[in-house]
């Protein structure tokens, strides 16, 4: 069951819904005690993490096929200068690129965001949880894209609720 789990959370195309209930019920397997929170945490942080780079490295992979192609074309092409058909698809690659970035981002966010709704202990006692909130969620407070930021304020305020002196260091930021 345990392996199940851990292997459906890491699975970028999963649900939201999906993802949510995956993450509760790795949680009761996990078990109650501290240790099996700090297991919990662990192992959906790995989960986090092979979403991210499964969906950059696709986007590498995409990137690196695609430069193969322009390359291979300016090899039968003569020495002309670029047409002007070609700078919107630049743009088209960098939106696109974006966009994906964004996707990356919301999705890790929301993952660690069902993981935060089931923690009970003391953000500072758990190390996974730290690492985190400084890899993850401080990155996305401080996003200029308003979806990911708004997200990452959801995960600030879930780690708040764990530690007093983290709400406290950030209560104008929330009043803001």
């Amino acid at each position: 069951m345990f392996s199940l789990l851990r292997e459906n959370l890491a699975v970028p195309e999963l649900p939201e819904l999906c993802t949510k209930l995956t993450v509760e019920v790795l949680r009761a397997v996990c078990g109650p005690d501290k240790a099996g929170e700090n297991e919990f945490c662990s192992v959906v942080l790995e989960a986090i993490a092979e979403v991210h780079d499964a969906i950059a490295t696709e986007d590498s992979f995409v990137s690196a096929r695609s430069e193969l192609s322009d390359d291979s074309r300016s090899r039968t092409r003569s020495e002309t200068p670029e047409s002007e058909e070609e700078v919107p698809f630049d743009k088209e690659k960098a939106k696109a690129k974006v966009l994906r970035e964004i996707m990356i981002n919301m999705k890790c966010l929301h993952i660690a965001q069902c993981m935060l709704q089931n923690i009970e202990g003391n953000l500072q006692d758990n190390m996974h949880l730290v690492t985190m909130l400084n890899n993850l969620v401080v990155p996305a407070v401080r996003s200029h894209e308003a979806p990911i930021r708004e997200r990452g304020l959801e995960c600030l305020g879930l780690c708040c609720l764990l530690d007093k002196s983290l709400a406290e260091e950030n209560m104008s930021l929330f009043i803001h």
